[in-house]
């Protein structure tokens, strides 16, 4: 448990500094908005491209590095459109969500590696990638393409702090 909480504790951070950089108006849309494109445009794709082809192959450092530019950016940008009072006005759909992928997908994924005789670690590891919160590349992805960002910021938001719980229990029930 301690280790699911340690590795959400970053996450969850990130969110809230975006949050506070863009409510005390540190950075404005200004600073936003390109932030977001280099993450969609640029560093999303690049994360994708040497995860796929393989780190040795472009180098060493380049994979860590990537990694970290694009979450500390999908997160920074969740945070910073965070908008409490939209997800206020969509709960029904954050909390929806929220259930559905935290607990409702967890469980199908379990019972579906039941029925196909899927067990152990491999079993395990589907239940406890299928319980993860809804990443924030989500964020980046949904204002790119002109979805309803706030909603989506919100998701992320909700599904990071709900795994803090739900996560530890799919690593013992799938354990």
């Amino acid at each position: 448990m301690t280790g699911v909480l340690s590795a959400l504790a970053p996450v969850f951070g990130l969110i809230a500094v975006g949050y506070l950089l863009k409510s005390r108006r540190i950075f404005t849309d200004d600073f936003w908005d390109p932030a977001e494109r280099l993450t969609f445009y640029f560093l999303f794709p690049a994360l994708l491209i040497t995860s796929i082809g393989g780190a040795e192959a472009v180098g060493p450092d380049l994979l860590p590095m990537a990694t970290a530019l694009v979450v500390a950016t999908g997160l920074m940008a969740v945070g910073a459109g965070l908008d409490f009072t939209a997800v206020r006005e969509a709960r029904n759909a954050v909390i929806g969500t929220a259930v559905l992928k935290l607990a409702v997908t967890p469980a199908v994924t379990y019972a579906a590696c039941q029925v196909f005789g899927v067990t152990g670690p491999a079993a395990a590891v589907a239940v406890m990638f299928m319980a993860l919160p809804v990443s924030a590349a989500s964020y980046v992805m949904s204002r790119q393409l002109g979805g309803d960002g706030s909603l989506m910021a919100g998701i992320v938001t909700a599904t990071t702090l709900g795994a803090a719980v739900t996560l530890p229990l799919a690593v013992v029930l799938a354990g």
